[in-house]
């Protein structure tokens, strides 16, 4: 992230309760413009849309002994923020930045985030949360996906699905969805599907925005795509856990 410059985008905490993580200080103690008095969170409209440059990135062990980071982030005016970044934040979907020219990330990275089990190969993921979009994929026969979003359509009788891609590319998938459950005010769709190879290799090489549902669309999180890639390249990688 050194040296990149970086748009802070929209994240499901941000439509509801601002940016977290931000802060005004060097010591991550004073969270930037508050949303509300006594918030840790940042008020959206200080910070959603705003282009800054990672001048400089500094490591720290946190209480747990796992290592956080503290970027410094300058704008073209010269104001200077902080936000404070770990792996595990990495792979959430509150992620808020999109990166010009992409993330330089290791080979292997989301490796990590796979363990082996009697299901063959699962990508761990974080607990639904309302409002939170959650995707994992699998391998073992062959290769599923999953995913769970919440939007404000209301859609029934769904027996397909279509991936948006990039480029204007998809993929069309079976489902047995019958409907969104209610989930407050918003309805919460969960299904799985059965990738193809070939679907597999297009997921790899276009990144995934978004999901349709008869004649509605639902929008994922513009990190969504890059960390789906980095999943399936590991899949296909990784060995099958023995019988």
């Amino acid at each position: 992230m050194l040296n990149k410059t970086v748009t802070i985008v929209e994240t499901t905490d941000s439509k509801f309760i601002g940016y977290g993580r931000f802060f005004s200080d060097e010591n991550l103690k004073k969270p930037y413009k508050r949303s509300e008095e006594g918030s840790i969170h940042s008020d959206r409209q200080a910070l959603f849309g705003r282009e800054f440059k990672v001048v400089s990135v500094d490591s720290f062990l946190n209480w747990k002994k796992v290592y956080e980071h503290k970027f410094k982030l300058q704008d073209n005016a010269g104001e200077t923020i902080y936000y404070n970044y770990d792996k595990e934040n990495a792979f959430a979907w509150n992620f808020p930045f999109e990166v010009k020219g992409g993330l330089d990330l290791p080979e292997g990275f989301y490796c990590d985030f796979i363990e082996k089990g009697g299901l063959g190969l699962i990508a761990k993921v974080p607990e639904i949360i309302v409002g939170k979009d959650k995707y994992t994929a699998t391998k073992k026969d062959g290769y599923t996906a999953t995913f769970t979003f919440f939007d404000k359509f209301k859609v029934y009788d769904i027996k397909s699905v279509t991936l948006i891609l990039e480029n204007s590319k998809t993929i069309e998938a079976k489902t047995n969805l019958t409907y969104g459950s209610p989930q407050g005010s918003e309805f919460k769709y969960n299904f799985t599907i059965i990738l193809q190879d070939n679907d597999v290799e297009l997921l790899k090489a276009t990144k995934l925005i978004g999901i349709k549902l008869k004649d509605q669309v639902h929008t994922f999180h513009p990190g969504t795509g890059v960390r789906l890639q980095g999943i399936l390249k590991c899949l296909q990688t990784m060995p099958l856990p023995e019988d």
